[in-house]
């Protein structure tokens, strides 16, 4: 194999490396009760705390328009039901759904590369 073919190998196989998504296992938990600006503090990980603030997302109503088979069905929904559990933190770039009706649930965006989601329930590490 030439030099070059072989510098080309490597080339590719650490960009690959680097392209490989990155998987864990995180456990987030609330530092703080929810203030009376609506701000949360939510720990991801030892290096990643964000700020939470409640995000406006929708008008104050708006149509929700689905079908069932061939019939339309139209539903009016309040901004304030659909957006309950929608925050965002500038600072990270990260917007995420957190509910904590039993233990904290996480789901979203957290920054340009990573993302978090709950595990399904009938997960299970082999």
């Amino acid at each position: 194999m030439s030099e070059l073919s072989l510098k080309l190998w490597t080339v590719a196989f650490f960009s690959f490396c680097l392209a490989e998504k990155e998987h864990g296992i995180v456990y987030p938990r609330m530092l703080e009760s929810r203030a009376a600006t609506g701000e949360r503090m939510l720990k991801i990980y030892d290096d990643l705390t964000l700020i939470l603030q409640k995000s406006k997302v929708f008008a104050d109503d708006f149509l929700f328009s689905t079908t069932d088979g061939d019939e339309p069905i139209d539903y009016y929904i309040k901004a304030e039901d659909a957006e309950c559990d929608i925050y965002h933190d500038s600072t990270h770039m990260a917007s995420v759904r957190v509910t904590d009706d039993d233990g904290v649930e996480v789901e979203g965006i957290l920054g340009e590369r990573l993302r978090v989601k709950p595990l399904p329930a009938n997960w299970s590490r082999i």
